[in-house]
């Protein structure tokens, strides 16, 4: 039987990648799964349509609690990146949505849920800059 979370790896695009690192909120360095045992070791992932505080300035405080929470979710495991057709950001990120099962086993979309739990913004609206 195919889990829910097994059918995310099959679509182009669709990337298992293992959380080698969490530099901030937005930010991850991951092992990329290219097929046939072939890996790509600290390739960065900038989390696509959301910013999060930076872990400088500031904002440092706020920056590296977010930090801290994606790192707790993700550090060490193995996740799903949809990247955008395999786009980079202007510092050479791959551009991406991340998954992840919870404790439950359940998919859960990173972007998303940072966005829910006001630690993110849609990119390029810095209202949370306000409350630093």
């Amino acid at each position: 039987m195919v889990t829910e979370f097994q059918k995310l790896f099959t679509t182009l695009y669709h990337r298992k990648c293992f959380v080698e690192r969490v530099y901030d909120g937005d930010t991850i360095t991951v092992m990329l799964d290219k097929g046939m045992n072939d890996f790509t070791k600290n390739k960065s992932v900038r989390l696509f349509g959301i910013d999060t505080p930076e872990r400088r300035g500031a904002e440092k405080e706020f920056g590296d609690e977010i930090g801290q929470v994606v790192r707790d979710l993700l550090l060490a495991k193995w996740i799903k990146v949809i990247t955008h057709r395999d786009k980079t950001g202007k510092y050479g990120r791959l551009l991406g949505t991340v998954y992840y099962l919870d404790h439950n086993d359940e998919v859960q979309n990173l972007n998303e849920q940072l966005l829910d739990w006001g630690f993110a913004t849609p990119y390029g609206d810095d209202a949370w800059r306000n409350r630093v």
